[in-house]
């Protein structure tokens, strides 16, 4: 890549717990976007080889979103992870000044950090829901094991979520009662990057199952507390943007 003015030194990847970044965007109501036929295929392209040039960052897109008519305050939502917050800020700058985002205002972004390089391994699902979350009853006994305190037995405390598999098995479907268990719930914690200490992000192939899901957990005040703003979006390919942002 040609710039690196601004690029973060990076961390071991091992050593770093993954991060997560969710941003959404709006259209602005004083500047329209406005691409003709001309416009259209350098505008996806500029974008494609940006977030390609990411791989040597340590930065990975999870996806695009449609959250137009979801929301009254955002039209696209990104999400990226990686090993390191301030790889994922770099990475939210260099979108920013992409010609297809540039116009768009930021409505809304949180950071979170999972608890092992493993999160978001899978394959994208169809739909994403991106919630804050406060604390329930149990809660402090799933972040003294997070941040691995001494003298902290998680024999002695039920965490949260104690049925929900980070990496997404067959036990999600039975617990959520979905059909074909295409469910992935990523817990991170936000403790001291943003407003709300937990960032939950729900992936399902279809929105009734992941309506269900976030229902289910809405429910259990024993565990996290959704918050605002909920985001939910369908997963797109670059190209699509421009229908939803036209």
């Amino acid at each position: 890549m040609t710039e690196t003015r601004g690029v973060p030194a990076h961390a071991n990847v091992e050593e770093r717990h993954s991060a997560v970044l969710c941003a959404t965007f709006r259209l602005s109501s004083t500047h329209p976007m406005v691409l003709d036929g001309r416009d259209v295929a350098s505008a996806v392209r500029e974008l494609d080889d940006v977030v390609a040039s990411f791989v040597s960052e340590g930065v990975s897109l999870r996806g695009w979103y449609d959250v137009s008519g979801l929301r009254n305050d955002a039209d696209l939502m990104v999400v990226l992870h990686g090993a390191a917050v301030e790889d994922l800020q770099w990475g939210l700058r260099q979108i920013r000044r992409t010609g297809l985002i540039r116009p768009l205002i930021r409505s809304w972004s949180a950071v979170g950090l999972a608890n092992e390089p493993a999160a978001f391994d899978s394959e994208p699902l169809q739909w994403l829901s991106v919630s804050p979350a406060s604390p329930g009853l149990l809660d402090f006994a799933a972040f003294a094991e997070f941040l691995d305190l001494p003298g902290f037995d998680e024999d002695d405390a039920l965490l949260f979520p104690d049925d929900i598999d980070e990496q997404g098995d067959d036990g999600d479907a039975e617990d959520f009662e979905t059909l074909d268990g295409d469910i992935v719930v990523h817990q991170f914690a936000g403790y001291g990057l943003g407003d709300f200490p937990w960032l939950l992000a729900i992936e399902a192939e279809r929105l009734e199952d992941l309506s269900g899901v976030v229902g289910e957990l809405i429910a259990d005040s024993d565990g996290l507390l959704l918050e605002g703003p909920r985001v939910t979006g369908r997963l797109l390919e670059t190209a699509e943007i421009i229908e939803v942002l036209q």
